[in-house]
């Protein structure tokens, strides 16, 4: 497995989460109460997952390497916004869910919409990044140099991601 093939997987993992909340969206707005539960724990692995996890291992990590191939700082840094606008739509829309579990179930329409707005956002993140960075980052990279990247994750993980070990064996 290479860089690519590990960020691909984490992706793909979001993408789940993200699916379980736009299902429980649905299922809030025909009344099953019993769908708050998946979508607080979705919420809560993308809260530590993407945003402590991943997001971080691309800007400490990935990111860097991109710059030091040619990518343009000023694109990367659209990447960095984006992480801190992901992440403050996701702490929004947590602060609303948790709220709206505290029996205050005036706050569905707001529920909802925030969670629509992050998932429209992240879903289109995710996609920026698979089709403009990792689909470049296959020809600025050896087998060997993506090698040597996953072993600077490895050792990232062990020092700052309690959820990467038990995520890479999914």
């Amino acid at each position: 497995m290479g860089i690519l093939d590990l960020l691909y997987k984490e992706h793909r993992l979001m993408k789940r989460a993200l699916n379980v909340i736009e299902v429980a969206s649905l299922h809030l707005k025909q009344g099953k109460e019993e769908a708050i539960d998946p979508m607080l724990n979705s919420a809560n692995f993308l809260l530590h997952f993407s945003v402590g996890c991943h997001q971080r291992k691309e800007e400490e990590i990935f990111f860097p390497m991109l710059h030091n191939r040619g990518i343009p700082t000023d694109i990367l840094e659209v990447m960095h916004i984006d992480h801190r606008a992901a992440e403050d739509y996701l702490q929004d829309f947590i602060v609303t869910l948790i709220r709206y579990e505290g029996d205050e179930h005036r706050l569905l329409s707001a529920l909802i919409w925030k969670a629509s707005g992050y998932l429209w956002f992240l879903r289109h993140h995710l996609e920026i990044e698979e089709s403009i960075f990792f689909s470049r980052a296959r020809n600025l990279f050896s087998n060997k140099e993506q090698g040597m990247l996953l072993e600077q994750f490895a050792r990232w993980e062990m020092e700052h991601c309690t959820y990467c070990s038990w995520i890479a064996t999914a």
